[in-house]
């Protein structure tokens, strides 16, 4: 945290320029000093409040000290906007009586930020306490309120206390050196017994007797939630109290003790995936930066695959931070269970009357007239322990090993009740990395399609369809996923017409197609506005993502304790990076997930929530959990880049040394691995493991064709030959040989289907042997099925085609495309792909289903007269457990002779 010390406002030549820094990601501003009185120049106050308007990204200002008095806090409470981020207000010794205070007041009943509050050493006096006391009705995000030595009497106590009776979100409050007197407490009392937020409270030096100091220990009795009183500078006895405070301590412990132990209880997880998206250059990654109040960085470099971040954010809006890397998910769940447990029981109770006997034993006591009891003034330096300053970086508060426990534990939990926990999944938008990315958009999350609005404007056509392409294949992995869409560059869209036609084009391309994209209500558009440079939107932004998350049903969905002990157990093994299927079933057992259907849908949880992967599309890939996602992405993403964008600039020397230069000019152009190239970049561990992850997922195939070196492999996505790039589909027609059409275009066609396509027959090629080396383009690949003969595959936007010269091998040939498709489309798309075939029969295409019907040949000439229904039946191929039972059960069944 930045603070400014001794802050000169006369020597600074603007306050615009200096509390400017605070857009640079500056957290708190202290001015020590400054004089706010009226005998200034009222344009100057003015001046120096609307910089501190200004300044959203501030969190916290320290204001003691000074001589604001009222007309100061009424002006800083008028511009402090409620869009501002501002948390940590201390306005401590400013003069501030009742017009300042009533002000305040006002400023509560509206504000959704600030947490805490410090207003000691004052003089706001009881109208002023009793407006404050309104507000506390209402504000439901103040949880420290500090009032020490401000002249309240009677009449402000009781006031304060109406407020506290609904008020259940404040959890210290400090009341400390006023004049309650006996009166004052036992209005004081009455809503200690009725409240269900207060942790700690400070009634010292109030000129309380024993009569008062009773009715606070009655109200104590009533009361399980409070755990400290400080009553220090009273002369009444609190000896009965302390009795009930540790009573409550001890059972607010035995709570969190006994969820932790019987890890079977359930609370909401409250935890999301949010995953930003769109084409290259968009603004995605600054994006992540602004949402986590990050400065913005113009040279910020081009993400590579995906980088992953994790977030806590709070549904008050008081800000996102980085998760810290050791928190116990076991631990904050089971204080969040404790907490839930708690509050539910007494509020209950109270609702019920369960407690009423204890409200009658404190009765008379509670009504009594107290007599005057002589004040005794504490020493001057006597002050209650909270009222230090607050770390404002909630990143830094420490969390407990498992076996500790602290009262502070379920105080942060009860802080922390509605708070949300983000990954958040930041994809490279180069189309190299496109491949992969269908290995990663999951269902559990929310989206953030992110475009360049001055790319709209001067390109629409390109940009629409860049966005088309991201919210098709959003709608094909996570159909009830939300996606908000963020324009980026706010800053240089010139006026408010160029708004308008943004927001028709979008209008036009969203339709009534994507339900899911999530509307804009302020201002009726489909996309949110952003600019990154100043942070200018990111508020509006970070709201609609809390609100659309809050209402997801996985995220209010009920866990075990035990499920978060086992997540805990794995990720402590990080350093493994992956572990077997077995490792973490064993875990799992020793945490008691007993149940197969358990463990399942605790891992499908987990992987869908971006915390692990654990894909199942084959026998390999089930047996495998990465507990480090970002590991397996880099290691990826070391082979799989773009050419242009990110190049081996980082390797250069060593590859030079190595003399595998044009090993990387091969992998670059032709898309071909050689094993040594793959060992450097991986450096040399998990080689094997690597290899075979990327065989199964289809990012990578054997090149074992004749004439060829040994450990050589296929990197579909990096083959950038551009020979073919004009193909057309009339061009395809006119060539020779029979066709098979796929056509895709009712629904959609992801980028990575047809590459995984090529990756399939390629290493089927190799696998039968003897198959001469296939020929590769981008989008046109002719591959060899033996020495009997070649298929043809073209890809054009939404359709693909294969083309067959040699007639006996058509009917083989057609059962291997599909059955390899069928494969894809269950195993990686999770049966979410649709397409319709059709058959060139004498010049013309017919559907398939005609030309099966019909037994036109050549396309249906099966060597054992098998039906090709039953070999593309789903039963038949979920025998094939990994790519190598696949294509021997594809031999097997003399599809290929």
């Amino acid at each position: 945290m930045a603070t400014y010390k001794d802050f000169n406002w006369e020597v600074a030549s603007s306050v615009e320029a200096c509390l400017g820094m605070t857009e640079s990601g500056v957290e708190a501003v202290e001015c020590d000093g400054v004089d706010f009185t009226r005998g200034k120049v009222s344009e100057v106050v003015d001046e120096r409040i609307q910089a501190l308007r200004i300044s959203k990204k501030c969190k916290a200002l320290y204001l003691n000290n000074n001589k604001i008095g009222n007309f100061g806090t009424q002006q800083l409470m008028r511009k402090l906007s409620p869009q501002n981020m501002l948390v940590y207000l201390y306005l401590g010794s400013n003069g501030i009586s009742r017009s300042g205070g009533e002000a305040i007041a006002e400023f509560l009943k509206a504000d959704s930020t600030m947490i805490y509050l410090y207003l000691g050493e004052n003089c706001i006096g009881d109208l002023a306490a009793s407006a404050i006391g309104e507000s506390l009705k209402v504000n439901s995000i103040l949880v420290e309120l500090n009032l020490w030595d401000n002249n309240i009497g009677e009449i402000g106590a009781c006031a304060l206390a109406e407020g506290l009776k609904v008020n259940n979100s404040l959890h210290h409050f400090d009341i400390g050196k006023n004049k309650l007197g006996d009166n004052g407490a036992i209005a004081y009392a009455r809503a200690l017994a009725l409240n269900t937020g207060l942790i700690c409270t400070n009634i010292g030096s109030n000129d309380i007797g024993d009569v008062g100091m009773n009715a606070i220990t009655e109200g104590v009795k009533c009361n399980t939630t409070i755990t400290a009183v400080h009553s220090l500078g009273n002369p009444g006895s609190t000896t009965a109290m302390k009795k009930y405070l540790q009573r409550n301590a001890n059972t607010q412990k035995q709570a969190f003790l006994s969820a932790l132990k019987k890890n079977g209880q359930k609370a909401p997880w409250r935890r999301s995936k949010l995953m930003i998206v769109g084409h290259g250059k968009a603004g995605k990654t600054a994006t992540a930066r602004s949402l986590l109040g990050q400065p913005f960085v113009s040279s910020w470099e081009s993400t590579i695959g995906v980088q992953l971040t994790q977030t806590k954010t709070k549904t008050n809006r008081t800000g996102w931070a980085m998760a810290s890397e050791d928190e116990n998910n076991a631990v904050e769940l089971a204080a969040r269970v404790a907490v839930t447990n708690l509050f539910q029981n007494d509020v209950a109770q109270k609702r019920n009357g369960d407690s009423a006997s204890s409200h009658d034993d404190e009765s008379d006591s509670l009504q009594q007239s107290p007599k005057k009891q002589k004040l005794i003034t504490p020493p001057l330096d006597v002050k209650p322990p909270y009222l230090k300053r607050v770390e404002t970086d909630e990143s830094k508060y420490l969390k407990p090993d498992i076996q500790q426990y602290t009262e502070t534990l379920l105080v942060q939990a009860k802080k922390e009740r509605n708070c949300l926990n983000f990954c958040i999944w930041d994809y490279g938008g180069q189309e190299v990395f496109y491949t992969m990315h269908h290995l990663f958009l999951t269902q559990y999350g929310v989206y953030l399609l992110v475009f360049n609005m001055q790319e709209l404007l001067n390109d629409g056509p390109k940009c629409l369809e860049n966005l088309k392409f991201w919210l098709l294949s959003i709608r094909i992995h996570a159909q009830e996923a939300p996606v908000i869409i963020v324009g980026t560059f706010f800053d240089m869209i010139s006026n408010q017409d160029q708004l308008i036609l943004i927001n028709d084009c979008l209008k036009s391309l969203v339709g009534n197609d994507f339900s899911q994209v999530v509307r804009n209500q302020q201002n009726d558009s489909v996309f949110f506005a952003l600019d990154n440079r100043t942070g200018s939107g990111i508020e509006t932004i970070r709201s609609m993502i809390e609100r659309v998350t809050t209402h997801q049903k996985y995220v209010n969905r009920h866990v075990s304790v035990r499920w978060m002990h086992c997540l805990d157990a794995m990720l402590k093994q990080r350093n493994k990076s992956h572990l077997s299927l077995d490792e973490v079933k064993e875990i799992a057992m020793s945490k008691l997930v007993t149940s197969s259907d358990e463990f399942d849908e605790m891992m499908h949880m987990f992987h869908e929530l971006g915390l692990l992967i654990h894909l199942k599309s084959t026998e390999t890939l089930r047996n495998v959990v990465i507990t480090n996602p970002q590991w397996l992405i880099d290691q990826i993403t070391k082979v799989i880049r773009d050419p242009v964008v990110h190049k081996f600039d980082n390797f250069d020397s060593e590859i030079t040394e190595r003399e595998m230069a044009s090993d990387v000019q091969n992998l670059t152009n032709n898309g071909i691995a050689s094993r040594d190239l793959l060992e450097y970049l991986w450096r040399k561990q998990n080689v094997p493991f690597l290899l075979e992850i990327m065989r199964e997922t289809l990012l990578l195939s054997d090149w074992n064709f004749e004439n060829v070196s040994k450990n050589m492999y296929l990197v579909p996505s990096l083959n950038r030959d551009v020979d073919n790039i004009g193909l057309s589909e009339v061009g395809i027609c006119k060539a020779n040989g029979r066709k098979c059409l796929l056509d895709f275009s009712e629904t959609f066609l992801p980028v990575g289907v047809f590459q995984r396509l090529v990756t399939l027959f390629v290493a089927f090629s190799g696998n039968i042997g003897n198959s001469p080396e296939p020929s590769l383009g981008y989008r046109d690949c002719k591959i060899w099925l033996g020495r009997k003969g070649f298929v043809r595959l073209c890809n054009i936007p939404s359709k693909i085609f294969m083309i067959v010269e040699e007639e006996n091998i058509a009917s083989n040939s057609l059962s291997v495309l599909l059955s390899m498709l069928r494969r894809l489309n269950e195993g990686l798309l999770k049966t979410k792909l649709k397409w319709k075939i059709s058959l060139e029969v004498d010049g013309s295409y017919v559907p398939y289903s005609v030309a099966k019907q019909g037994n036109v040949k050549p396309w249906f000439e099966f060597s054992d007269k098998s039906d090709v229904d039953d070999i593309l039946s789903s039963k038949a191929l979920g025998k094939t457990v990994d790519l190598n039972g696949f294509f021997e059960y594809l031999k097997a069944r003399r599809v290929v002779s």
